[in-house]
């Protein structure tokens, strides 16, 4: 009997500091309230760990759906696009030209792996005008430059709070709870796992 793979989604930006890392862990706690089995991970080991990212996937036991803190190096963006041929690349924004073309840098160094994965943005710590702006200008030079589809599925507010609880050391299960970007990630993961990419991990009715 021949395994489905299971779906990825790897979480990655053009440069540090746009707030990949809390835009993974919001996605999978989002995914966890829709009920899914979620492995949520860095692609980088620890300090001195000696597993590659795809042996510490396979021994991490049963899931639905592997979110990868996927980071803005290269060499960790391929190493979560390639856990699975069921995997969506989600590129985290802010609004300044040089994070886009960033962020258009790797979206092109996905679409040339053998297996590429699909494409898509969401806009990050900025105002709702501009990050709109941002995705979809990302969205648009992907598809005329790249001939490759990009879905803008959402945009995540600043969030002071967040970011004050967590720079204090509260877990982000407990600091995100009920904050403006956990409500916006509920949305983002709707968009993420809309069908048919990952119809199988939605409950029942949706």
């Amino acid at each position: 009997m021949v395994r489905e793979p299971v779906p990825v989604i790897a979480v990655a930006c053009g440069r540090p500091g746009l707030g990949g890392s809390v835009v993974s862990a919001l996605v999978a706690l989002a995914a966890m309230a829709q009920g899914a089995r979620v492995l949520w991970l860095e692609a980088y080991a620890p300090e001195g760990g000696p597993e590659t990212l795809a042996a510490r996937v396979a021994s991490a036991g049963a899931h639905d759906l592997v979110v990868v803190d996927a980071g803005s190096r290269m060499h960790g963006i391929a190493a979560a696009c390639t856990l699975s041929t069921e995997c969506t690349l989600l590129l985290v924004v802010g609004d300044a030209r040089a994070d886009l073309a960033a962020s258009f840098a790797v979206a092109k160094f996905a679409s040339n792996l053998a297996y590429p994965p699909a494409l898509s943005v969401v806009s990050n710590r900025v105002d709702p005008t501009s990050g709109t702006w941002a995705a979809n200008a990302l969205a648009n030079a992907c598809a005329r430059f790249l001939d490759r589809a990009m879905a803008v599925v959402g945009h995540v507010p600043d969030d002071p709070t967040l970011a004050a609880a967590l720079a204090a050391g509260m877990p982000i299960a407990d600091a995100a709870h009920g904050s403006p970007a956990s409500e916006a990630a509920a949305l983002l993961i709707e968009s993420l796992l809309a069908p048919p990419r990952f119809s199988s991990f939605l409950p029942a009715g949706q």
